[in-house]
């Protein structure tokens, strides 16, 4: 990853004012504990449920927006019926979740966007690449005039 999440949600703390003795308070943990997690570069899945809670704020889709940056087609293959994960463990389908719509963070569509303006990647190539819905691109396009 190119980001160190505690300073992504110190960031958001810091949008949200809430001060760091207040977080820690709400996380239950001390005051230097809290700092720390704003340092580090990871967190534990819990822990960042629980920070995205208090702060209303969906740390997760940052980590969904890079992984279909590294490995666009991962998501598609593993969500879509039986298939061989990235472990090389067999998935099947009933055994994860499918989410019906597909989540994109602002910065995404923005990185998309610009390389589709910039004529680094076609409309088409960024179809298939990051398995966008055909009439999502457009739409995104149609709506900056690209």
């Amino acid at each position: 990853m190119s980001f160190k999440i505690g300073h992504v949600i110190g960031h958001v703390l810091q949008e949200r004012g809430m001060d760091k003795v207040t977080f820690a308070k709400l996380l239950d943990v001390s005051y230097p504990t809290a700092l720390s997690i704003l340092k580090s570069n990871n967190v534990r899945t819990e822990d960042l449920m629980l920070i995205s809670q208090i702060l209303k704020y969906d740390f997760f889709r940052i980590f969904s927006s890079e992984l279909k940056k590294v490995c666009p087609a991962a998501g598609r293959n593993i969500l879509h019926g039986s298939s061989v994960g990235a472990a090389g463990i067999k998935v099947n389908k009933d055994e994860i979740p499918h989410f019906k719509k597909h989540l994109y963070t602002t910065e995404f569509i923005e990185t998309i966007i610009s390389d589709i303006s910039k004529g680094e990647i076609s409309k088409y190539e960024a179809l298939k690449k990051y398995d966008i819905p055909k009439t999502t691109l457009y739409r995104w396009c149609r709506e900056r005039n690209v």
